[in-house]
This record gives C-alpha cells, structure tokens and sequence, in this order.
C-alpha cells in the first residue's frame, strides 16, 4: 500500500522552523498556546502518518470532505466529514486518510503551556454540523487568517498575532457551540 505524508496537489503548510519554536516557547504571549506545524490537504489521497516515538505538540484534525481513520493507544476510529478531532501530546498515533474516499483536512501541530486546556480529552471525533448557525466560514477564515500571517514571516508580531487567532480558532471549535440567534 502506498502511503504518504505530503505531496499531495493543492497543499499547503508550514513547519516553523525549531529555532522559531524555541523562541515561542520562551515569549510570555506565545508559550501559552502557539503553532508548531499548518496545513491545508486536499484529497489526500494515500495520505498516512505513523509515529511510533511521541511528539511533543498536540495534533489538530479538522476532515472537511472524504473520510480518514486515526488510532491511539490501540483504539481505532473514524472520521467523517465535518469533524476534528486533537490527539494528545506525548502519545504515539497513526492516522490516515480513506482508500476509497480520502479525506480533506485542516490540520495544527500546537503547544505550549495552556495547550492541554484545548486538546485534552478531545481524541474522540467531534462534529461541526454545517448548518446556517455553525460558524464554519468564520473558522476557515480563521484558519486562513493564521496561515497567511505566518507565510508573510516570522516577526514576533506575526508569531504573537497567530498564537492570539489560534486560541480563538480552537475556543470556537472546542467552547463555543453553534450561535442560536437571539
């Protein structure tokens, strides 16, 4: 079976480079919560990460269209389109997209001091139902608004600003449900 970690036609990401993480890791703002890895995959055909050594980020998936699978201390689960799901920091994982259907994703590796009140106990695949109230749009344009600062360089304010974004991306996803209107 072919299996791939990038490379796929339409993606888009940025690994920030370790001495960069080094320096959000010792800025008041930014060890809070900060970005390690983004990106954008398509289609991902034949799309499959293995880590059998631990990372020290928490991984962010967000399945927009196809399907995938993950697995972390032995369990097995599915994603569908329409939801995340954040795998814990320090635990060996798998996840690939679909054979037959693959999926498109959103994905942040992120860390940082207050990174755990985002990604704990959040391994399990949630949903974001598309429907007028759900505020998708908004958090695409979130995702796109960190992604675009950090293509434009590694200022502190750019860094400062995406770590701001990022916690606002992921309390939308994670505290926030759907606005019902008045």
């Amino acid at each position: 079976m072919l299996k791939l970690k990038e490379g796929f036609n339409g993606e888009r990401a940025i690994v920030l480079p370790k001495i960069i993480v080094d320096l959000l890791d010792k800025d008041p703002l930014a060890s809070m919560l900060h970005i390690t890895d983004i990106g954008y995959y398509p289609k991902a055909e034949h799309h499959y990460i293995e880590r059998k050594e631990a990372i020290n980020q928490y991984v962010f998936i967000y399945c927009i269209d196809g399907c995938g699978w993950y697995n972390i201390n032995g369990n097995r689960n599915e994603v569908q389109a329409n939801q995340y799901f954040i795998l814990p920091a320090g635990i060996p994982h798998t996840y690939a997209a679909d054979i037959n259907n693959p999926w498109t994703i959103y994905w942040i590796h992120f860390a940082g001091s207050q990174a755990g009140a985002y990604g704990e106990n959040r391994s399990t695949p949630l949903s974001v139902t598309p429907d007028v109230d759900s505020r998708i749009n908004n958090r695409h344009h979130l995702f796109e608004e960190i992604y675009n600062t950090l293509m434009s360089g590694y200022t502190k304010e750019n860094l400062i600003y995406s770590s701001v974004v990022l916690q606002h991306y992921l309390a939308s996803l994670v505290f926030v449900r759907p606005y019902r209107g008045a």
